[in-house]
């Protein structure tokens, strides 16, 4: 993104194809920014697979994750922890206008010099 909040300024990084019966979806970047964890939907004679891999970005492979007793199916969720409310949150829309307001004032008693 060249642009934040701009859509058309977006531009492709990367492009993973493992074929056609190959679904994938991005979980997380790896903290160094070399890889990613795809969550992969193999469909091999009508059945589903489901794997955990790391993929590596510069060296283009793929090395699964192994986790003991996950199940054959299952769903992943992105969470991202964090102690900052929302836009359109009433504490930070009044604090906004509190802002606004004191920010209005002060420059109505300059003016006022």
């Amino acid at each position: 993104m060249k642009e934040y909040g701009v859509t058309e300024s977006w531009s492709r990084l990367y492009s993973i194809n493992l074929g056609p019966d190959v679904k994938m979806k991005p979980s997380v970047v790896s903290k160094n920014g070399k890889m990613v964890l795809l969550k992969i939907d193999y469909d091999i004679d009508e059945e589903l697979d489901h794997r955990l891999s790391w993929y590596d970005l510069k060296k283009k492979r793929l090395k699964e994750v192994e986790i003991s007793g996950l199940a054959p199916q299952f769903t992943t969720t992105i969470f991202w922890d964090s102690l900052c409310l929302l836009d359109g949150d009433p504490i930070i829309v009044e604090r906004q206008a509190a802002a606004s307001s004191l920010s209005r004032a002060l420059r109505r008693g300059k003016e006022d010099d």
